[in-house]
Formats: C-alpha cells, structure tokens, sequence
C-alpha cells in the first residue's frame, strides 16, 4: 500500500483536511540497535508473553489481556 498517495486520496475523499505520514524508523542505526537489544534481553528471560518490565501491566478487569491469559491469572 503507497502511503502518501493511496491513504492520503482516501483521506481526502473522506473529508480529512490534514493527511500526514510520518517517516518509518526504517533502517536508522538507533532503532536496529534497540530491537537488537529488547530481543536479546527478551531471550536471557523465561519464554513467553511478558512486557518489558517483567511483570503484567493490563489492569485484572481486563480479562482478555494476552499477558494475563498466558499467566492463567
């Protein structure tokens, strides 16, 4: 899908008065650093769905919450 071009026709047949793309991270030094990172700190851990803080962050009363199914909570 062209960004700029398709989405932003769309946009205008809908009426949006400002249609703007931000650039994607890409390929940009810091960005491939950091994934590179959260993944390998992902890996020292036990596997499984969990946020980077270590512990579940949805709130109880939601229910369907990934990290509070798989930790049958």
């Amino acid at each position: 899908v062209e960004l700029d071009e398709e989405y932003g026709e769309l946009a205008r047949e809908k009426g949006v008065v400002a249609y703007e793309r931000v650039p994607a991270l890409g390929v940009s030094d810091g960005y491939i650093k950091t994934l590179a990172q959260l993944t390998l700190d992902a890996l020292k851990g036990p596997c499984g769905l969990k946020p980077p803080c270590g512990e579940r962050i949805c709130p109880t009363e939601f229910g369907k919450c990934p990290n509070r199914i798989e930790a049958n909570v």
